[in-house]
């Protein structure tokens, strides 16, 4: 949250929407069957290094699994993959996406979801930025920020989306 760019959400929702909208199609793929390939290849490891967790991992594996089985197929669009805070760049009224390495064509639901988890993961640590004095007028000021930018995204993918089956 920077309290002198209350817009910040909504600009990075339109940033995120050029992006998926560009009209550079990759080569590379990212399905959520190579989503869930991750998770399986790297949480056995979690719960190697904290066997009291294995059994709480396994079961989040199964439900990851169960879920990715019922998603339906959703249209793809070139897609940032390692969406997170630390990929945004502010610089004066400009803001810029980095490190493209794993841009790819998937599906652009992606990237929200790894924003909004890495942002709300960063919400039990909130630190004092700026004007924001307290902790928990940080954490306020992330929830508002987290739930703007949710809206605006939402509103984006499916607003063209309604107006072409409505028929205008």
């Amino acid at each position: 949250p920077y309290p002198d760019q209350p817009n910040l959400p909504q600009r990075l929702a339109d940033a995120i929407f050029k992006l998926h909208g560009w009209g550079i199609h990759p080569r590379r793929s990212h399905t959520i069957t190579d989503e869930l390939r991750i998770l399986h290849e790297r949480l056995p490891t979690v719960a190697d290094q904290n066997p009291h967790l294995r059994d709480r991992i396994q079961c989040l594996l199964d439900q990851c699994d169960r879920l990715g089985r019922q998603l339906p197929p959703m249209p793809t669009s070139p897609i940032h993959r390692d969406l997170h805070p630390d990929q945004i760049l502010l610089a004066g009224d400009r803001l810029y996406i980095l490190d493209l390495d794993l841009f790819c064509e998937g599906d652009p639901a992606l990237d929200l979801g790894n924003l909004v988890a890495h942002l709300s993961e960063l919400l039990p640590r909130a630190r004092p930025i700026g004007i924001l004095s307290g902790p928990d007028i940080v954490r306020a000021a992330l929830r508002t920020a987290l739930t703007t930018f949710v809206f605006f995204f939402l509103a984006g993918l499916v607003l063209p989306w309604l107006f072409g089956v409505i028929g205008f």
